[in-house]
């Protein structure tokens, strides 16, 4: 997180961090809890006005662990602001890690033709991890033309 600070900084902008204790949680209509939330559709106006871009991570219980629902708050973000919304990562995807990891290909392959690219499955004792940084290392490899293998074990 400190890093998008620097770089911001480094680039001449100034970022503000909304820390989700001291605000109220930005919530789909009809799941609005009074006290505790707003509407998307106001928090994403608001925000629009008070700078140049609206960065967001959000997955897991802010969303209930629904698969989809984060996403889905980005991209509602997106339509009520009309300043640009940069996905930090959400229950599907995490495009930034997945830039930063095409460009380590490129730097250490010089390229993406004749790249084998594997993601392996891993276990993990909570089911509660997102998808995001494997499917998008996937769909960005993919993209960029890699010869692709998921390894996962049968069943």
């Amino acid at each position: 997180m400190i890093l998008k600070f620097i770089f911001t900084n480094i680039l001449g902008g100034h970022a503000h961090f909304l820390d989700p204790q001291d605000i109220y949680a930005p919530a789909l209509e009809g799941d609005e809890k009074a006290y505790s939330t707003e509407r998307v559709s106001d928090v994403a106006r608001v925000l629009a006005r008070m700078g140049d871009g609206i960065s967001i991570r959000i997955y897991g219980d802010p969303v209930g662990w629904i698969y989809g629902k984060a996403n889905y708050l980005v991209n509602n973000f997106a339509h009520w602001a009309d300043i640009p919304i940069i996905n930090m990562e959400c229950d599907k995807y995490h495009p930034c890690q997945a830039m930063a990891d095409i460009l380590t290909v490129k730097e250490k392959f010089g390229g993406f033709s004749g790249v084998k690219f594997v993601m392996s499955w891993a276990y993990s004792p909570s089911v509660h991890k997102p998808l995001s940084v494997p499917q998008s290392a996937i769909i960005a490899a993919t993209m960029m033309g890699m010869d692709v293998t998921l390894a996962y074990p049968k069943g």
